[in-house]
């Protein structure tokens, strides 16, 4: 399906407080969250995949009508017989979750490339990316301790 330098990374997730699973969301709802979090919380496109079921094909017309202004983007997937092996968000059986979780390993973050680069422009298969010169390795200050002073009160007499 895919050449031998692909590698195809999924992350098992538990989450015991939902109340619903994604089937029981439907078609409508989904894309009104979409479009209130392209609106309220992103400042350009939301991604998101759109599930639905074979009753709720019938919608999507309309829906993409409705909300044609409110969108930069939609995907749509069916729940069921899509014929995409690596779908998003599948659910799973518990116990394949459990099969899952026990082979996960600790995150080694020490080797990871943190420098930044932007990318500049693209042309045809290849992109110029300008690299950010290093900065200088941070320096230590010492901090001056502020002198205690302490105040004595003499008495008054009377």
């Amino acid at each position: 399906m895919y050449g031998d330098n692909t590698l195809v990374v999924y992350f098992p997730v538990e989450q015991k407080s939902f109340d619903r699973a994604k089937r029981d969301v439907s078609i409508w709802e989904q894309v009104e969250n979409i479009a209130q979090m392209q609106y309220y919380w992103a400042d350009n496109q939301v991604s998101a995949t759109v599930t639905f079921g074979p009753e709720e094909a019938k919608d999507i017309p309309r829906i993409l009508e409705l909300y044609e202004s409110r969108l930069k983007s939609v995907s749509f997937l069916p729940l069921q017989d899509h014929n995409y092996p690596q779908a998003p968000y599948q659910e799973m059986p518990g116990e394949a979750y459990f099969q899952a979780v026990a082979h996960l390993k600790p995150l080694n973050f020490r080797a990871l490339n943190t420098d930044e680069a932007q990318d500049m422009f693209c042309d045809g298969e290849t992109c110029v990316v300008e690299r950010p010169e290093r900065f200088p390795e941070p320096q230590e200050f010492e901090f001056v301790k502020e002198v205690e002073t302490k105040v004595t009160q003499t008495p008054t007499g009377s």
